[in-house]
Formats: C-alpha cells, structure tokens, sequence
C-alpha cells in the first residue's frame, strides 16, 4: 500500500497524513475528513498556511484520491454529495 505522497505521510495506526517539510510539522486526521465539506475545508486550511507550496495541497489531494480509492466518486460524484467516505471500510490501492 502507497504510504508517502511527497511531504505526506500516511499513519495506519492513526487514521491520520501527516506533513514534515523543513521544519513545520501538520497533522489531518482522516476522521474529521469524511464528507465534500470538510475534504474542502482541510484544502482550503492547508493552503493558507505560510509553509505550504501548491504542490504539498496537490500531494495532499493525491494521497486523499489514492487512500480512498477515488475521492470524486466517494464523496462529490456529479457535484452531488454522496459521503460520508467511511475510510475504515476502504480497499486500498497498492503502490
């Protein structure tokens, strides 16, 4: 199973990805992270930190996709909501 998305860190014991880049240290715990809503919200609130690149708020959508296995069709399909994803219940893809 993929772990590492860039900077992202998967923790399956946690239930978390977790950013370490130069120093600065975030923590998104992927139970508050279950619907369109708060998918957005955790982007959103990445990118406005000082310490993120566009790229780290692409390596977090990527490693968002991958964990649950297609993240449009889980959550947003059509620009309806269907969530709330139940991480505990996905297959994960293999790296």
């Amino acid at each position: 199973m993929k772990s590492r998305w860039g900077p992202w860190v998967f923790h399956a014991n946690t239930w978390t990805l977790e950013y370490i880049h130069n120093g600065w240290w975030y923590e998104v715990d992927l139970f508050r992270c279950k619907t369109s809503a708060e998918i957005l919200d955790w982007l959103c609130q990445i990118h406005e930190k000082p310490w993120t690149s566009l790229e780290d708020i692409g390596h977090l959508l990527a490693a968002l996709n991958d964990l649950s296995d297609g993240l449009q069709s889980k959550v947003c399909s059509g620009g309806l909501e269907i969530g709330p994803i139940k991480w505990e219940e996905l297959v994960y893809k293999t790296a």
